[in-house]
């Protein structure tokens, strides 16, 4: 792995704290998993924690398809899949993390990988192509 030793670990579950924490804001978790973090779930929505750190100390930094609800599972499918229809239509992962690297790239930041950029709420918010639509 070309993981830089000198970042955060916490920056490698960037990109995908920052899906995970709009997941939980939006109850796409499981009914086990809600159960389960209750609490880390509150932490995460009220900001005390983010989505990465949640990622990090209760998934040990890998979020599994049974920690989503089944809509959550389908919206993700086709939230990742440059292919799928509603990816064409509305947005992807992709599409979100090229708005993030613009917008560092607007400050003249460059990063060569994901896992580079930080998380903050301003990238939270621009990462928001799922905040903008009807799932």
């Amino acid at each position: 792995m070309d993981y830089p030793h000198d970042l955060p670990k916490e920056n490698y579950a960037t990109h995908i704290g920052i899906f995970l924490e709009w997941y939980l804001r939006n109850s796409f978790a499981s009914d086990e998993l809600k159960e389960d973090s209750k609490q880390e779930i509150d932490r995460v929505i009220t900001g005390s924690m983010t989505g990465a750190e949640f990622l990090l100390e209760y998934f040990n930094g890998k979020l599994c398809d049974d920690n989503l609800s089944k809509t959550g599972q389908d919206f993700a499918a086709d939230y990742y899949s440059a292919k799928a229809e509603f990816a064409n239509k509305v947005g992807s992962y992709l599409g979100d993390n090229d708005v993030i690297r613009q917008k560092e790239k607007r400050q003249g930041v460059t990063y060569p990988k994901d896992y580079l950029f930080e998380y903050s709420p301003e990238n939270y918010l621009l990462g928001g192509t799922a905040d903008r639509q009807t799932v």
